[in-house]
């Protein structure tokens, strides 16, 4: 809405047929300007040629371009310490911000206009900026018809007033028409009985003008604004005429001429009628809106063409910048890159350096390690070997017993040794596995080929050091059955049960199926056998306990904890 707003605006001081040419001279007179102001290196004119390209940037609604126009025209003004140029550029930029809706940033604009007309000397300050300055209070004060601050409206009549005297002084009788067709207009809002007069005021004034289609649409408006419909009617014949005629006229103002016709219906309580000419005023001020945008292209072409060479000459420098800097950068990259490189080369010497010391460390201790269990193994063969013998000297039968007992001893820690050496994780001993290997040693030390070995287990792996007493306590119980229980051509069958309780406990109850109750030699203190007492000594150690009992078989149970 606010593009075709504009747009109408610059239709209605623009001669029929001639809008492209005027939009195109007004651009290239403001490029002038500014060529003359460079090439004769006057700052003054380089500023009105910034000021009159932002003026064509808002013709175009380019309103980055036109910022950026008069902010360069105030930078050249301020230095020139030209108040007055100063206040023209703050009152374009109060005017681009209140048709972008953006009141309050125009009001801040006007007043700094006002500021800078007030630094400049008396007598100086020119008839425009009044009437500038008029304008933009006016257009606030419509952009804040309901604001609680009535500052906006009394400041535009204010200045009207301003204008007003200096335009009578002059007897410029155009400009006295529009003042009072304004002033008019902020009397009316306010219900001000003062707005009539100014009313007939513009009505008088224009009728000495040129009976053209413009001058006759506005005394007919201000007619309207009298409440006179009747006089609207006679007045608006002649535009009717020309229209009727098939005369040429713009598109804004066939507009301007429905929304009068608009109103002028509303008044007579006549709504078809008044609906149809706006409808037809909001059609032409769509080909407005279209025309306008042609334009702005058109001159967005002369404006492109203008610039071309420069703007080519900018990008061929800016290339040539840019791959100078392109270049520096790949040199101070390839420095880094090959101080890296020589740091990373150092760097792999040296670990290089450590990981073959590190391997020859770790291969002398892996040998060492290995050696080591060989000897302990070895030794641990040669004590088995060395009971063997003896128990083949030795002729008591109780003596070949005790020297058979501690050979299991020594094999069961051979056994732990072995499952110690061949384990990848020396922290955890696979203790089904060590069982096993137990039972089946023990069976061939006295003689029996073949034992059966059930294992119900719900852990399978325990700690070294407590492994180590677990199988010492097998150990004395898988010989004691063997000792006691097991025949030498009979059945030979152990039942190992494992849980897991609360509180990390593991109870383990050990069955041989045998038929012979041990419950005296568990009991009475003489007759306790040498392994059972071992195995007392071995769960103290761990805080462990041992029950007995004798059901269809012996049933040792054990609980510890695996820590």
């Amino acid at each position: 809405m606010i593009p075709v707003l504009i747009a109408i605006l610059l239709f209605l001081f623009v001669p029929e047929g001639e809008a492209q040419n005027y939009y195109e001279e007004r651009l290239t007179y403001a490029q002038q300007v500014l060529a003359d102001g460079i090439k004769r290196n006057d700052s003054t004119l380089i500023s009105e040629g910034y000021y009159l390209l932002g003026k064509r940037a808002m013709d175009r609604i380019d309103n980055r371009e036109a910022y950026r126009y008069f902010l360069e025209a105030i930078r050249i003004n301020e230095a020139l310490r030209n108040h007055y140029n100063i206040g023209k550029v703050y009152l374009r930029l109060s005017r681009l911000e209140a048709i972008n809706m953006n009141h309050e940033k125009s009001l801040t604009y006007a007043k700094q206009a006002i500021q800078s007309f007030s630094k400049q000397q008396k007598g100086k300050v020119e008839v425009s900026g009044f009437m500038e300055t008029a304008k933009v209070f006016y257009e606030l004060a419509i952009l804040y018809p309901h604001s609680s601050d009535p500052a906006y409206a009394d400041s535009a009549i204010i200045y009207y007033h301003k204008a007003e005297k200096l335009f009578l002084k002059d007897n410029k009788t155009e400009e006295i028409a529009k003042v009072s067709y304004r002033l008019g207009n902020l009397y009316a809002a306010r219900k001000d009985p003062r707005a009539n007069a100014y009313f007939e005021n513009s009505i008088k004034a224009r009728q000495g003008l040129v009976r053209d289609f413009e001058n006759e649409l506005r005394i007919a408006e201000a007619w309207l604004m009298l409440n006179k419909p009747q006089k609207f009617k006679e007045v608006i014949a002649i535009p009717e005429a020309q229209i009727n005629r098939g005369d040429f006229i713009l598109p804004a103002k066939l507009a301007q001429y429905h929304t009068a016709y608009t109103s002028y219906y509303k008044m007579i309580d006549d709504w078809q009628n008044a609906l149809i000419h706006s409808n037809k005023a909001m059609s032409f001020r769509e080909k407005v809106h279209e025309s306008n945008r042609k334009d702005n292209l058109n001159q967005w072409r002369v404006e492109l063409e203008t610039h071309q060479k420069d703007a080519e000459l900018d990008l061929r420098q800016e290339r040539i910048n840019t791959k100078q800097k392109l270049i520096e950068q790949q040199t101070v990259f390839m420095g880094i890159l090959i101080l890296f490189f020589l740091l990373l080369v150092v760097l792999c010497y040296f670990l290089y350096q450590n990981y073959t010391k590190q391997k020859r460390l770790s291969h002398k201790n892996e040998l060492l390690l290995q050696e080591q269990n060989h000897r302990i193994k070895n030794n641990l063969q040669v004590i088995s070997s060395l009971l063997n013998l003896q128990r083949e000297y030795v002729k008591d039968v109780s003596a070949q017993k005790v020297l058979t007992e501690s050979q299991t001893r020594i094999n069961s820690m051979l056994l732990l040794h072995k499952q110690l050496y061949e384990n990848d994780n020396i922290e955890f001993i696979n203790i089904c596995d060590l069982l096993t290997d137990l039972a089946g040693s023990i069976a061939h030390s006295f003689g029996v080929n073949t034992i059966q070995l059930n294992q119900q287990m719900e852990i399978d792996s325990l700690k070294t050091d407590v492994a180590t007493v677990v199988g010492l306590i097998f150990n004395e119980l898988i010989t004691n059955s063997f000792k006691y229980v097991f025949a030498k051509d009979g059945a030979s069958t152990i039942e190992i049960i494992s849980r897991v309780g609360e509180n990390k406990m593991i109870t383990m109850e050990y069955r041989d199926f045998g038929h012979k109750d041990l419950t005296q030699i568990i009991t009475n203190p003489v007759k306790k056998t040498f392994g059972l007492t071992l195995i007392e000594m071995i769960l103290f150690q761990i805080n462990g306990k041992l029950n007995y009992s004798f059901q269809n078989g012996s049933v040792f149970t054990i609980q510890f904890k695996n820590v």
